[in-house]
């Protein structure tokens, strides 16, 4: 079998990698930049200082949830209960110790004016001081929890029973009232009247237990106004907890 032939004299030129301007010194390699992973990106650099909360070591503070109620809108909410009931049980309390000790040291005629005259205008200002006060109470019992809520609902429910009691108990005879001071009085009225003291008295302790509440929830600080950490268990938290 023949042998192929034999190529002689044949060159092949290569380029030379420094002509081609790639690398200076065959010996270095080739430097190739990579983009930083996202782990790496979030690290901080070697030597820097953290700062925020990373220095104090906290979770990132949770952003505020606009249906929780703010510890300043119980507090606005408490001040005007304090303020309704202590009008209202005052109001009250002025006329057990000044106008019905007054109302029997003067002519009947003359107390059964001055009363009906007394409620037309009672009729507006007492009202409103009691639809006051039992809103604002119960109001404060919905936003707050434990025994703050227990105070305040308790001092509403009061502030309920003094409007009750003088609902069906005083607002009848002021009408009986009304009608005798332009006629005449009938002969069981001093009974009639012993018996709108008595609803006055009742409604007026009432008025004054109920703010005698709210003080003791006033004075027991601003932890007694804020939900309980039995509530506060109940809702999940919205924040990873810190490493």
């Amino acid at each position: 079998m023949p042998r192929p032939p034999r190529i002689q004299n044949t060159w092949f030129w290569m380029p030379d990698v420094q002509d081609l301007g790639l690398m200076t010194d065959a010996r270095q390699p080739l430097a190739v930049e990579m983009p930083p992973s996202p782990a790496s990106a979030a690290a901080p650099a070697p030597g820097s200082s953290p700062t925020g909360a990373e220095a104090t070591g906290n979770s990132p503070t949770p952003e505020a949830n606009p249906l929780e109620p703010t510890d300043m809108r119980i507090r606005l909410v408490q001040g005007f209960a304090l303020l309704s009931t202590g009008l209202l049980s005052g109001a009250f309390g002025y006329g057990a110790a000044n106008l019905v000790p007054t109302f029997n040291a003067v002519p009947l005629d003359m107390r059964l004016s001055f009363h009906a005259e007394l409620m037309k205008m009672n009729g507006i200002t007492m009202q409103a001081a009691m639809g006051a006060s039992i809103l604002s109470s119960l109001t404060l019992a919905v936003l707050t929890g434990g025994r703050a809520r227990l105070l305040s609902g308790a001092a509403g429910l009061l502030a309920l029973a003094s409007f009750l009691i003088t609902r069906f108990g005083n607002v009848p005879i002021n009408g009986r009232i009304k009608q005798w001071a332009l006629t005449s009085a009938p002969a069981d009225h001093a009974e009639i009247l012993r018996r709108w003291e008595l609803f006055n008295n009742m409604r007026t302790l009432t008025a004054l237990a109920a703010f005698v509440l709210l003080i003791v929830l006033a004075v027991g600080g601003p932890r007694a106004v804020t939900r309980s950490e039995r509530d506060r268990a109940g809702t999940p938290s919205k924040t990873r907890p810190s490493p």
